[in-house]
Formats: structure tokens, C-alpha cells, sequence
């Protein structure tokens, strides 16, 4: 055990290393070199691995692992603390209706059905600190199969010229949409990625910080994150998380699917920043704000949904209270849905503002192009067009 606190021993120790990441990973491993007394704690030093095609999936500049011996002598990997210093994970999904995950592919599950417990079967960190990391999700994108082949033509052009809310490029076997999140600052208690009495993955977050970019911009800066975050094979899911924008205190709930890319999501705000919500559509107004529950159903084909139940909103010195959907195509289109909102002063840009006037109330317009001749109607679509 001496051997491994010298530079001699550490380079055994970093070929080994390689030499088992390599026999289990389908996909190319680098390791610059391995420091730190290695009876208490490791430091790995440019780790990355990359699928066979040289494509990322996570790459560190430093990682600071400590632990006790004696854990590892009884095959478990329990680490006392974990810091990762610009951590950058590539998660991807090529287009194909076989296609899998980049993780999957790298890391291929054995088949084998030997229940023996040893290294690997317990997996877990407490005092994990993530500084400066970079997350990439890329699923596979097209456009509905209901379109026509014009249509489609024209669907593809929109995107990729950036003219709808989802980032979509182009790549060799097709299309994908890309979500990024950024400047990631983070603090765990406690992570479990294995452990045989459990088919869930635990992810406790203590505290996050980050720009996200689930949409083309702008941004959504998450101030502070709090909550469990559980993962299986199937999807991740989370209850009662709470979280913190720049004018905005929410409560979170929901899921995301692995395998779809689909997302379920349902937020309290109290309060809540409009401004807050432009990551969501830019188009919201800059100031304002109240209290408002949403429940969110992105699909990355078809339609997503966008409903506010219930909502007490100030903007353009007047009062909004109500409810709205809206449903957006994954290729652009958008319409209204399950909306009834009463006005009060709000401010029309167009006509100027008319305080004056007695409430007014807008209910289940007509989903169509075009404008009433009523006048109250002609504002509320003129206010709500802005909304949504």
C-alpha cells in the first residue's frame, strides 16, 4: 500500500484504472494522472470519456475523491466527500427508432443474471460539490407525421433557422433538439447511484445555481434549487422542490422521460416575475407579476401544452385574473385553449390605455386567425397574443 504514494505507484494506479474503465466502457477513456494519498483519498487530474466515434459524454478537469479504506476492502464505494471542478456531461440520443442513449451505448448493461454483490454494487457520495459545470441534452427531432412533404420541408427550415422555441441542428442521421444548462454551481448531502436493495437512483440537492436553456434564448437563471431527485431506467422524477429566480419563489413537481425527451411539470409561484417566464415565451411582458400555478407537458414531437388553471397577475398597471392554455407544435404553430380571463385597466398598446372602462372579460375565443369586430375581444386577443 506504500508503493501507491509514490509517483511510481500512482502511474500503476492510473493504468489500472484506465485499463478497467476501458474493458467496461465501449468508447475511449483519457486520464492525465492521479494524485493525492491514495489510503484516504484520489484526485484525477483531465478525466474524460468519449463513445467510439470520439463524441463527448463527460469530461472533469479535476475530481477530489475521499473515502475510508476500510469501505473498499468490503467492496463498497462510499465516498466521504466528492468535488468536481468543471464537469461537463453530454447526454445524446441520435435520431433512429432504435437509437439509445450515449450512456447506454458506452455502457452497455452485462445481460448477465449473477446477483453476487461486489464492487459496483453499492455506489454512493455525501459532500458533493460541482463548480462550474456544463450539462448538454440532445434529443432526436422531426417534424409531425402529419404534415405534409411541404410542409415538412418548410417545418425543417423554420427550426433550423432558429424561428421556433426549440434549438434544433442538424446532424448526419437526421435532426436533433439541443437544451443546455450552464455556469452550474451545486451542492449534494447525498447521491446513491447503486445499491441492491434499491431500483432508484437518489440525487439529494442541497443547493444549485445555473443557467438553463431548456428553449432557444433567453435564459432561465436559477438562483437556488432545492430537493430529492430520483432516476430509473425509465424516466427522473421529483416532489415539492423548490426553487428561486431572480423575482420568482416556485414549488416544483414533475418528470422527465428518458427515452420520449417528454416533460411533466406542474409549479406553484408565490410570488411570480413575468419576467421570470420569458425562457418559456419572450414575448411576456418585462414587468409585472402576482401569483400563478402552471402545468407544463412539453413533447419534443407533436404538441406541447402550456396551462395556467389559475392566475392573479398586475401588468401595464392593470389586473389579470383567470385562466389560459396554450398549445404550441413542435414545428411553430400555437393556439389557445381553456381560456377565460377578466381585465381590469390593463394597458393596449395599440389603442392606449383605458382605465376608464368597466372590467372586461375574454372566454373561449374562436381558434382562428383574425380579429373580432367587438371591441373588448379585439384587446383581450391584442393582450393575450402578448401573453402567449
Amino acid at each position: 500500500m506504500t508503493l501507491t504514494n509514490t509517483n511510481w505507484g500512482r502511474e500503476r494506479v492510473r493504468r489500472f484504472t484506465l485499463d478497467a474503465l476501458g474493458g467496461s466502457a465501449h468508447g475511449i477513456v483519457h486520464l492525465g494522472a492521479i494524485r493525492g494519498n491514495l489510503l484516504e483519498e484520489v484526485i484525477l487530474v483531465d478525466l474524460s470519456i468519449t463513445d467510439s466515434a470520439g463524441r463527448p459524454f463527460v469530461s472533469v478537469r479535476r475530481a477530489r475523491a475521499q473515502y475510508n479504506i476500510a469501505d473498499l476492502l468490503h467492496k463498497r464505494i462510499d465516498l466521504t466527500s466528492l468535488a468536481l471542478e468543471q464537469p461537463v456531461v453530454v447526454l445524446s440520443k441520435l435520431p433512429g427508432t432504435d437509437s439509445l442513449w450515449n450512456f447506454q451505448r458506452i455502457f452497455p448493461p452485462t445481460g448477465k443474471s449473477d446477483t453476487t454483490r461486489g464492487f459496483g454494487s453499492w455506489i454512493s457520495a455525501d459532500n458533493v460539490r460541482l463548480t462550474d459545470g456544463q450539462m448538454t441534452v440532445r434529443l432526436p427531432w422531426k417534424p409531425s407525421d402529419t404534415l405534409t412533404v411541404a410542409q415538412r420541408d418548410s417545418a425543417i427550415r423554420v427550426a433550423l433557422a432558429g424561428e421556433t422555441r426549440a434549438h434544433v441542428v442538424e446532424v448526419p442521421s437526421g435532426y436533433q433538439s439541443v437544451m443546455y444548462f450552464q455556469k452550474i454551481q451545486a451542492a449534494l448531502p447525498h447521491t446513491r447511484l447503486a445499491d441492491p436493495d434499491s431500483e432508484s437512483r437518489l440525487f439529494s440537492v442541497g443547493t444549485l445555481r445555473m443557467l438553463a436553456f431548456p428553449f432557444t434564448p433567453p435564459a432561465a437563471e436559477i438562483r437556488s434549487l432545492r430537493g430529492d431527485f430520483r432516476m430509473d431506467a425509465d424516466s427522473l422524477w421529483f416532489r415539492n422542490v423548490a426553487a428561486s429566480l431572480p423575482g420568482t419563489r416556485l414549488s416544483l413537481s414533475g418528470a422527465y422521460m428518458l427515452q420520449s425527451g417528454d416533460v411533466n411539470l406542474s409549479t406553484n409561484a408565490r410570488p411570480l416575475a413575468l419576467a421570470d417566464l420569458r425562457w418559456l415565451y419572450p414575448a411576456l411582458p418585462d414587468s409585472g407579476g402576482g401569483t400563478a400555478r402552471l402545468e407544463l407537458r412539453y413533447r419534443p414531437k407533436g404538441e406541447s401544452d402550456y396551462m395556467v388553471p389559475s392566475a392573479e397577475l398586475t401588468m401595464d398597471g392593470g389586473s389579470l385574473a383567470g385562466k389560459i392554455g396554450v398549445a404550441m407544435a413542435s414545428e411553430g404553430g400555437l393556439r389557445l385553449h381553456d381560456t377565460d380571463l377578466r381585465f381590469d385597466g390593463v394597458h393596449d398598446r395599440e389603442a392606449g390605455p383605458r382605465s376608464h372602462d368597466p372590467p372586461e372579460r375574454c372566454s373561449r375565443w374562436p381558434h382562428r386567425a383574425g380579429w373580432r369586430a367587438h371591441r373588448h375581444e379585439r384587446r383581450c386577443r391584442r393582450v393575450v397574443r402578448r401573453l402567449a
